[in-house]
């Protein structure tokens, strides 16, 4: 099945494409071998669709603890908001590792596949947080994609702690509890688990596309702005301020993007279950890594490398002097005063 718990909870089913459990468990002399596993679909067991890879688990450590120390450096807030979740992704692949070991012990399971289903949605939320920034420093009361920055703040403000507390709560629906029983119980737990899943990533999906679509809406306003600044012989300061800028939103974009093809993977992974279509995604570890892993940790590792700090630091950059112009804020809406001399 699914790559954090692959259907130990759902094991129990007569067919790949059928998801409602059975209610009997035929005697089977098949034993764990020496690392717990038994093959896919063994009653009594947590199984998994394929071998886990102990190996591939430790790089992916030794990743999240690269990601982790690249935020160790920062001071600000947003930096520590993604150590913490760049420890989450560690403590996950760390608890995978040891689960490649004791395959039958759920706690692994269960506690891995919970914080690498939930700790997308906060890097989202990170994203979204450096976004409202940006939007907050240059285009405070102009409208992109329909939505002026206070109202998409307002709008995300609320939809993404629902959205994370709605995957948490399916995320701990889903992990395996103990091992599969003939009841077919646990089965049917992770089965409304899994379609709360489904929907709370299909919103998600939709305001990834939506911010995505306002990030770029606002790198080409901020670039129309800099012919003016050329034009106006832009001080070195603000051309410095400028290129942070350009590189935070191309971050950003690159991050929502990483997201986006996780969030994609996701849905399609999940839906085989009850469609049957693209089951490899399921059985093949491989996925796994390369459309959960590698994109989560790409799209949370690129802040470690952007200096975005000083933007943040900045409450409007629309007041900072450019060339002989000079920017204020009037009454809520930005002026441009031509030949305003400089004190």
């Amino acid at each position: 099945m699914i790559s954090f718990a692959r259907l130990p909870l759902v094991s129990s089913r007569s067919a790949p494409d059928d998801p409602s459990p059975s209610h009997d468990c035929p005697t089977t002399t098949v034993k764990p071998d020496a690392n717990g596993w038994v093959p896919p679909g063994t009653c009594g067991y947590i199984s998994r669709p394929y071998y886990p890879s102990f190996v591939a688990a430790l790089v992916f450590c030794a990743a999240a603890v690269l990601v982790l120390l690249g935020f160790s450096g920062h001071s600000l807030s947003l930096p520590w908001i993604g150590a913490l979740v760049a420890t989450c992704l560690l403590a996950a692949y760390i608890l995978r590792a040891f689960g490649t070991i004791y395959q039958q012990v759920p706690e692994f399971v269960a506690f891995s596949d919970t914080l690498v289903l939930v700790c997308p949605i906060l890097i989202f939320a990170l994203d979204c947080t450096v976004l409202q920034r940006l939007i907050t420093a240059y285009r405070q009361d102009e409208k992109l994609l329909g939505v002026t920055g206070g109202v998409l703040s307002r709008v995300l403000l609320v939809t993404i702690p629902f959205l994370a507390i709605e995957q948490l709560v399916a995320s701990v629906l889903i992990a395996p509890k103990h091992r599969s029983s003939p009841s077919g119980s646990g089965s049917s737990t992770a089965i409304i688990g899994l379609k709360f899943y489904l929907v709370g990533i299909g919103v998600q999906e939709v305001l990834v596309v939506y911010v995505s679509i306002i990030a770029i809406l606002l790198h080409k306003k901020l670039r129309d702005n800099e012919v003016v600044d050329l034009r106006a012989k832009a001080t070195y300061v603000s051309s410095q301020l400028s290129n942070k800028c350009r590189s935070t939103i191309y971050s950003l974009i690159f991050s929502l993007a990483a997201i986006f093809t996780r969030v994609a993977y996701r849905l399609i992974e999940l839906s085989g279950i009850f469609t049957g279509h693209l089951l490899v995604l399921m059985h093949n570890e491989i996925f796994f890594y390369t459309l959960e892993c590698l994109p989560v940790l790409a799209a949370l590792g690129v802040w470690t490398i952007v200096g975005f700090e000083d933007l943040l630091k900045q409450t409007s950059l629309n007041s900072i002097p450019v060339g002989t112009y000079a920017y204020h804020e009037i009454g809520g809406e930005l002026v441009e005063d031509h030949g305003v001399p400089l004190d």
